[in-house]
C-alpha cells in the first residue's frame, strides 16, 4: 500500500472517529432534553390529577407514577431496555452496596419515632393506609429518579467519557452534582441569603454523595433495579414520622429562613458526616469496574448500525 493510500486510510479513520464522537455527544444532548421533557410531563400529569378528589399524599403518588411511565419511555427511546432486565444477583449486589445508607436512615427513623412516642404523640387513625401510600410513593421515587437522574445522564455520558477510568469517574461526579442541584427548588432562589445558600450547598452535597454511590452501582451492575430499590428503601424511613403521626403531605422543604434554619444546617452537616463512607464506597466500586464502559445507549446504537 502506497503512502497516499495510507494517508487516505488514516484520514478516513479520523473522520470516522469524529463522527462517532459527535454521535455520542448528540446522545448526551438528547438524553438531557428527555430529562427536561419528563419533568414537564410530570407537571401535566399533576395538573390533570388535580381534577380528581385526591389528598396531597395520593397526589404525590400519582405524580411519581406518571414520572415512572414517562422516564421508562424516555430510557427505552434511547435504547436502554436492557437496563430493565431483572437479574437477582445484580439486584442483591446493588442492595448490599446501599445497605449502609439504608441502615443509617432506618436508625434515624427509629430515633424520630421513639421521640414522638415518648412525647405523647399517637399514630393517626388511618396510618396503615398512609403507610401503604408512602411505600408506593417511595418505590415510585426510587424508580423515577434512578431512570431520570441516573440512567439517562449516566448511560449517555459514558458514551463519550467511558473510555477511561477517569472518564467513568467524572461521569458519576457530574451526574451526581446534577442530581443534587435538582433538589434546589426555584422558589428557594427567590429569598437567597447567606444562610439559605449554605443550606442549598449542603443539600446538594448530601444528595450528591448518595447519587455518587447509586451512579457507581449502576455502572457496575448494568441494571436499574438494585439502585431503584436501594433508593426507595433509603427514602422510606425518612417519611415514617410524617405519615404515622400527622395527616400532612410528605413534600420536603430543604431550605428554611425561619428559626429552624441553623438546626437544618446542623442536620445537613450531621447527615453528610454520616454519609461520608458512601463516597469511599463509590470510589472502591469504580476502581473495580472494567473499562472501557461506553454505556447501554452506545452499545445498542452500535448493534443497530452493525445490523444494517
Amino acid at each position: 500500500m502506497g503512502e497516499a493510500s495510507l494517508q487516505d486510510e488514516a484520514a478516513r479513520e479520523r473522520r470516522a472517529r469524529r463522527r462517532l464522537a459527535a454521535r455520542r455527544w448528540l446522545r448526551v444532548v438528547v438524553a438531557t432534553l428527555l430529562v427536561l421533557a419528563v419533568m414537564v410531563g410530570q407537571a401535566f400529569v399533576v395538573a390533570a390529577a388535580l381534577f380528581a378528589p385526591l389528598d396531597e399524599l395520593s397526589l404525590t403518588v400519582v405524580y411519581e407514577a406518571g414520572g415512572v411511565v414517562l422516564a421508562t419511555l424516555a430510557v427505552c427511546v434511547m435504547g436502554g431496555a436492557p437496563l430493565f432486565e431483572l437479574h437477582a444477583r445484580e439486584v442483591l449486589a446493588g442492595l448490599r452496596s446501599c445497605r449502609y445508607m439504608i441502615l443509617c436512615d432506618a436508625s434515624l427513623a427509629v430515633v424520630s419515632i421513639a421521640s414522638s412516642l415518648h412525647s405523647g404523640s399517637a399514630f393517626v387513625a388511618d396510618w396503615p393506609w398512609r403507610l401503604a401510600l408512602v411505600t408506593l410513593m417511595c418505590l415510585g421515587v426510587g424508580v423515577f429518579e434512578e431512570l431520570a437522574f441516573r440512567a439517562l445522564p449516566v448511560e449517555s455520558l459514558l458514551g463519550p467519557l467511558g473510555g477511561s477510568r477517569a472518564g467513568v469517574a467524572w461521569t458519576c461526579v457530574v451526574t451526581s452534582v446534577g442530581f443534587g442541584l435538582a433538589h434546589v427548588l426555584p422558589a428557594d432562589l427567590a429569598s437567597l441569603g447567606p444562610l439559605e445558600a449554605l443550606q442549598m450547598l449542603l443539600k446538594v452535597i448530601q444528595t450528591g454523595v448518595c447519587g455518587m454511590l447509586w451512579a457507581a452501582v449502576l455502572v457496575r451492575d448494568r441494571t436499574i433495579w438494585g439502585v431503584a430499590l436501594g433508593h426507595a428503601l433509603t427514602d422510606l424511613p425518612l417519611m415514617l414520622s410524617t405519615v404515622l403521626f400527622t395527616t400532612e403531605g410528605v413534600a420536603a422543604d430543604y431550605v428554611s429562613s425561619g428559626d429552624d434554619a441553623m438546626a437544618l444546617v446542623a442536620t445537613y452537616l450531621f447527615v453528610i458526616a454520616l454519609y461520608l463512607p458512601l463516597f469511599f464506597k463509590s470510589a472502591r466500586i469504580l476502581r473495580q469496574v472494567p473499562v472501557p464502559v461506553r454505556g447501554t445507549f452506545d452499545e445498542r446504537a452500535r448493534e443497530r448500525l452493525a445490523a444494517r
